[in-house]
């Protein structure tokens, strides 16, 4: 059985490798026997193994998860922190405008809008920009997903999150969250769900740079599959 797993942020510098082609057992073995056959090539990632996630063909899955051949397991270490819309995850430069005019509702009163730009030090280093990288169709699922909770958990009527990849400087623009309720007690509370739950399940890294030329992954915090309730 032919299985390709994939290797995001920290893993992906680790091993330096970003998709890897593996013959395992039969068809029916499970995520596990990938995962030893990795900790066996690369000794490395042994003290990284608790904290990874997992995704098959772009849905999470366990470790008894039995596999099939052709099947792409993406290996997800923790995080830095459709239908006529624009994409949830995109490498252009974020458009609040356009966010504001897709969700736009006249019987919304209160509009919040959460904007995430990138700072100039972290950790007492001084940062000169940060590269996101993301899993993208298990993101876009994820926000989308996310997006749906805030409308059935509060009285809001919209709710829009946008994430950019690739290389951003300071003071760009990583993230936006847009929603849009009746009222602003509602808006408040989706906004600050969507912003947390984001940074608990997206996958979603960072690698930050800093003054002087060296860079770094971000440990950030294992992944987590559902909402908090």
């Amino acid at each position: 059985m032919k299985v390709r797993v994939k290797f995001f942020g920290i893993l992906k510098a680790d091993t330096g490798e970003e998709t890897l082609e593996m013959n395992i057992g039969d068809t029916g073995d499970t995520v596990s026997v990938v995962l030893k056959e990795i900790e066996a090539r690369f000794s490395q990632l042994e003290p990284r193994m608790d904290t990874l996630a997992f995704a098959v063909n772009n849905e999470f899955v366990d470790v008894d998860y039995a596999l099939s051949d052709g099947d792409e397991l993406a290996l997800l270490p923790p995080v830095s922190g459709g239908s006529g819309k624009m994409s949830r995850i995109t490498e252009a430069p974020l458009n609040l405008d356009a966010l504001i005019a897709e969700t736009e509702d006249h019987p919304s009163g209160a509009l919040i809008v959460f904007a995430g730009v990138v700072r100039n030090h972290n950790d007492g280093q001084a940062v000169d920009g940060i590269t996101y990288e993301a899993d993208v169709p298990l993101a876009e699922k994820v926000l989308a997903g996310i997006e749906s909770e805030a409308l059935s958990k509060f009285s809001v009527r919209h709710c829009r999150i946008q994430h950019r990849i690739g290389e951003t400087k300071l003071g760009e623009t990583s993230v936006i969250i847009v929603v849009r309720s009746p009222h602003r007690a509602g808006a408040y509370e989706a906004s600050r769900y969507a912003i947390e739950e984001l940074k608990r399940r997206a996958p979603i890294w960072k690698k930050e740079h800093y003054v002087g030329g060296a860079s770094r992954y971000l440990e950030g915090t294992p992944l987590q599959k559902g909402s908090t309730t």
